[in-house]
């Protein structure tokens, strides 16, 4: 027999029950994600936010990679285990500063807007495409936004448009 039509026919077999399992409410990643709950994906947003920037300044100043990434690692815990202890609410942060409920979303629509301007100027507008769609992936996979499917449908454009200009044209270095 051939070898393509063996690896199709077990690879198959595997598939199978991915697909049974989503069929009746087990699987698929968004069943993951609606599990965890948004606590713990923004919990998990800031370690690895800490963990790229702590690794990114401590492989430059170091010449041991592997210890970089277990100072990073140990570092990164510690402040995610922190923040989770301290009950920190991000929905609420800007209310307790005297800031009304209404003008977060605003404060943070200009925050990603002005990110959104450094990427283009620092990087391209690859990397603009690409930070939209993981962060739109997340609102969607978080559900923090009304339209789920349409946000991570549009998320998956503009990171593939972004993740295939990237590929093609390399962002220059300035």
């Amino acid at each position: 027999m051939n070898k393509k039509v063996i690896t199709t026919f077990v690879l198959g077999l595997f598939v199978i029950s991915f697909v049974s399992a989503y069929y009746y409410g087990g699987g698929g990643i968004g069943g993951f994600l609606d599990s965890m709950g948004g606590d713990n994906l923004f919990l998990g947003g800031i370690f690895i936010l800490f963990f790229a920037t702590l690794f990114w300044g401590l492989n430059r100043s170091m010449k041991n990679v592997s210890i970089a990434g277990i100072i990073s690692l140990i570092i990164s815990l510690f402040i995610t285990y922190g923040i989770h202890r301290s009950n920190f609410d991000l929905a609420n942060i800007f209310y307790k500063i005297g800031i009304p409920e209404g003008a977060s979303l605003i404060i943070i629509l200009i925050i990603i807007a002005g990110v959104g301007i450094f990427l283009w100027a620092k990087f391209g507008p690859q990397a603009l495409f690409v930070s939209l769609g993981a962060i739109l992936l997340f609102l969607g996979f978080a559900e923090l936004v009304y339209e789920r499917t349409t946000t991570l449908i549009i998320g998956l454009l503009f990171l593939a448009v972004g993740a295939y200009w990237w590929i093609k044209y390399p962002p220059e270095k300035k």
